[in-house]
This record gives structure tokens, sequence and C-alpha cells, in this order.
């Protein structure tokens, strides 16, 4: 799926990046997934920002939908990919940077 080269990437110093991927990876969302509105309550945007985000995932194949209904859940590799980058930022990058100064 990630095939589309005018997909952009994800930026995890980016606040609204971030607190999209902190949101969806919440428990609750473990079990039945979430849908674009549970996710708005969350992160603020705009429903119309929210799908471009939601398609923009599902194109680098971090989420996926669920058929016939409205509910997305994160792939293995979504789940990764945002556990490992959310770890990396925290523990590393942002203490590094910080210690430079």
């Amino acid at each position: 799926m990630g095939q589309d080269p005018s997909v952009k990437g994800l930026n995890f110093f980016n606040a609204t990046d971030q607190s999209l991927l902190k949101t969806m990876q919440r428990g609750e969302f473990n079990i039945h997934g979430w849908r674009r509105a549970d996710l708005l309550k969350h992160v603020q945007l705009t429903p119309s920002a929210m799908s471009r985000q939601l398609k923009r995932l599902r194109m680098l194949g971090l989420i996926k939908s669920v058929t016939h209904t409205y509910r997305y859940y994160l792939t293995r590799l979504g789940r990764a990919a945002i556990a490992a980058a959310c770890s990396l930022t925290r523990f590393n990058i942002v203490p590094a940077m910080a210690t430079s100064h």
C-alpha cells in the first residue's frame, strides 16, 4: 500500500502527529478499534483533517480499516513503529537535545 510517492511521512516532532499516534495507542482502542469521531475527542483536528490523516496512515500501512464499518485498527507494523518512535523520541532524542543546550 505504501507505493504512492505523494504520501507524506510521519514527523514525530510535530505535536499533531504525536498526539494522534499516542491517542491511537490508547488501551481502550485495542479491542474494538476506533472511529474518526473517537479520535476527534482527543486530538485537536477538524473532521476533514482527521480524514486526511487516517487516509495517510492507511497508505503508510500503519492502520487498517474494518470492512463495512467506520472502524480502524493499528496494524502490527503500526503498533511496532509507533511504539519504537515514541520510545526513541522520549528516551533518546529529547534528552540528548536537552543536554546539548
